[in-house]
């Protein structure tokens, strides 16, 4: 998963498998330059760097979609939790994907992001 902060011209990636992304971070600065170029004729496209972010790892392959859910709850609720590689364990895939489903059917968000990841 990548998150592009066009303030800090960053482009920062969140691989729980630990794969280096640089090559699809290659081919989605072109995207963004062609965009950029189609919008802001005047300006020049800035210099963007990449940074691959510490977080936790998985050791199977099917997890992902679980991990990237994870990574958005701490990354959009700006939590006070810091989002690095000791912040959760696979251990704690079932618990969070068990208040996912809940949080789906029920089609509400928690308040507190502790209290999301509680079984």
């Amino acid at each position: 998963m990548f998150v592009v902060d066009i303030d800090a011209a960053q482009v920062r990636s969140y691989d729980s498998l630990g794969n280096d992304q640089h090559e699809a971070f290659e081919t989605l600065i072109k995207v963004l330059k062609q965009r950029w170029t189609m919008d802001r004729r005047q300006e020049s496209f800035p210099t963007y760097t990449y940074q691959k972010m510490p977080v936790p790892r998985q050791r199977d392959g099917t997890e992902c979609g679980v991990y990237v859910c994870v990574f958005l709850e701490f990354l959009t609720r700006r939590s006070r939790v810091t989002l690095n590689e000791n912040s959760f364990t696979e251990a704690d895939m079932a618990g969070f994907r068990k208040q996912l489903v809940k949080q789906m059917l029920l089609e509400q968000r928690p308040t507190d992001f502790r209290a999301s990841f509680t079984a």
